[in-house]
């Protein structure tokens, strides 16, 4: 077909950058998604934005990111952001030269590894295309997984380079680019093990060599390894359903996998978010314990395929050992499952079908014509997808409503969609989506904080309060915000005693709010205990010498206690600062004061 392998792989590599390009090109319109991660590692990031006394590589590599220690990511974010500021084309643009570079780098890999360009341009297409990779690609916040990937296949092409030149120079930049892959993402910790399954695929002789070679490698995933839990633990990201038992985590790990395994192949129902599955009668629907068993046939059916064996082997071993550390087995984070997850992983059974295809492409012409159909159709089916889905992901609004089509089980999707309608003053809309949230799980503490405000706006005072009293009771990480709505709910129902309450335990828990002084102060005046609300009113003009009503109703309280001479003074003051006052009041302050 071609003149010689120098022009096939010319044609293979354009070929993958082109269909990336036009599969992703409209990604470079999508916005930040604040709500979703983007406003963490970007637009509020301030260890991106460092002060003139800062530098980005000290804040890169002295801190933990949102649950994960990425130094080379945050450093990407900070240039990106001196050199475009809060611009989201640029960001986008980055991910996508990083996702064709990748792909690049997989046709790279897989040509040394099966020094055949075939097999490794129908890996490297699939890789490029599949719909599975678009959260990884059209999400800025996943810049961490295509920059650990860009550097982990970098290293493993120079391994490959390593076993067949062998020198010294190889294995460094091999292990400089693993180091590289580990601060971009600590997924990286297992490129060690991938190095082994590496060595099984070449019919590498187990020896000393290959054990001692390895153990750089080892000591430093066990570092990147313990860094890693400290940064879940430092954003709790550990643990959130710890209560589940040790059979359940086998079955959910199962189902996960089988459920990669079948979106390798089936494209309906791609979600941003997949949680965990809602109890039924007290146990967990039957599917999550079936259906790995038939996992299980499938490995049973594939091993029996003699001569695919090695490929088999090594397909599978570089898919589990890549995508073991997410399959739940110990708990982080609130999803089962995601698709950015399968970005690397993929890569393995992207490898077993090209080899399936060329070995039954050998066998005659017929064959040849109908693999050629199946895979055309099954990348251009992939592309069709993938182009799709990359709209899917242009802003909040549409990424949770499809969210929500494909994953109506889940609480989230409705809260943070909820969040974008309050935002839109669409409050009928948010509190539909909020009732929902709570519906599916009545334990969610955000969904029932957001719905109190939302109740508050609606004046469904009683409702709000219900829903506030709930968050008081739980873990909240503001609670000041929970007290203040709730006095204020309290107010609008003439509860003034409990406002106060609320206002006194806003104060206690943070003494510098002004506001909280001043809603105290208007209960004390309302309740006609005037010596109190002046003093409240003193407390919040301490903090805020510029708040005029402030003054007016501390002007009134002394008028209340006869104190006509201060009543004055504050009174004309709020005037005089432009606070509208009735001069009636005022002539009747002077009237009083000559008397």
């Amino acid at each position: 077909m071609f003149a010689n392998k120098k022009q096939a792989n010319i044609i293979s590599v354009a070929i993958i950058a082109l269909i990336s390009l036009c599969i992703y090109y409209s990604s470079l319109n999508n916005q930040f998604l604040n709500d979703w991660d983007d406003g963490t590692y970007v637009t509020t990031n301030t260890d991106i934005k460092p002060a003139p006394n800062e530098s980005l590589a000290k804040n890169a590599f002295t801190k933990f990111s949102n649950g994960h220690y990425h130094p080379l990511t945050t450093i990407s974010y900070g240039l990106e952001y001196k050199l475009f500021g809060l611009e989201a084309k640029p960001f986008h643009v980055f991910n996508l030269l990083l996702h064709i570079l990748n792909a690049l780098l997989v046709f790279a890999f897989i040509k040394l590894l099966a020094g055949d360009v075939l097999i490794a341009f129908i890996t490297s297409l699939l890789f490029a295309v599949h719909p599975m990779h678009v959260e990884s690609v059209a999400w800025i916040s996943d810049r961490k997984d295509l920059l650990c990937t860009l550097y982990y296949l970098g290293a493993l092409c120079i391994y490959l380079l390593y076993l067949k030149k062998g020198g010294n120079k190889l294995y460094a930049f091999t292990f400089l680019l693993f180091v590289a892959a580990l601060l971009s993402k600590a997924m990286a910790i297992t490129l060690p093990i991938v190095m082994l399954v590496i060595d099984y695929f070449k019919d590498r002789k187990f020896s000393s060599k290959i054990i001692i070679e390895k153990i750089p490698f080892f000591i430093l995933s066990l570092i990147f390894g313990y860094l890693s839990i400290l940064a879940q633990k430092s954003s709790d990201a550990l643990g959130d359903v710890a209560a589940l038992s040790i059979i359940d985590r086998i079955a959910f790990s199962g189902y996960s996998l089988t459920m990669y395994i079948i979106k390798l192949f089936w494209f309906q129902g791609l979600s941003a978010f997949y949680n965990y599955p809602l109890l039924e009668n007290g146990a967990y629907p039957l599917i999550y314990y079936v259906l790995p068993l038939v996992l299980l046939v499938l490995f049973f059916v594939l091993f029996r395929l003699r001569e695919l064996r090695k490929t088999i082997i090594f397909s599978f071993g570089f898919f589990m050992v890549t995508i073991g550390l997410v399959l739940q087995i110990i708990p982080a984070g609130n999803v089962i499952m995601a698709d950015r997850y399968t970005y690397l992983p993929y890569i393995g059974l992207f490898f077993m079908l090209a080899v399936f295809a060329k070995q039954l492409m050998g066998k005659s012409k017929k064959y040849t014509y109908a693999v050629s159909a199946i895979l055309f159709i099954y990348a251009g089916a992939c592309s069709y997808f993938a182009f799709a889905r990359t709209k899917v992901w242009h802003d909040s609004m549409t990424l949770w409503s499809n969210t929500i089509k494909n994953n109506p089980d889940a609480a989230l999707p409705y809260n943070n969609r909820a969040v974008l309608f309050i935002n839109a003053q669409q409050f009928s809309l948010a509190l539909a989506d909020l009732n929902k949230a709570v519906e599916i799980r009545p334990s969610y503490v955000n969904a029932r904080y957001n719905r109190g405000t939302v109740l508050i706006r609606l004046e469904k005072f009683n409702g709000a309060i219900q829903d506030f009293t709930f968050v008081s009771q739980h873990e909240c990480r503001d609670i000041v915000s929970v007290y203040m709505y709730r006095g204020d709910a309290y107010m609008r129902l003439q509860n003034y005693l409990s406002a106060i309450g609320d206002f006194s335990s806003a104060i206690q828990n943070n003494p510098g709010l002004q506001q909280a002084y001043y809603n105290r102060g208007l209960a004390y005046y309302t309740i006609n205990k005037f010596q109190e609300g002046a003093s409240d009113f003193s407390a919040a003009l301490k903090l805020n010498p510029g708040f005029t009503q402030a003054y007016y109703l501390r002007g009134l309280s002394f008028y209340k206690l006869q104190d006509f001479k201060q009543a004055y003074a504050d009174i004309s003051y709020a005037a005089k600062m432009g606070y509208r006052v009735n001069p009636n009041l005022i002539s009747e302050i002077n009237s009083k004061l000559a008397q």
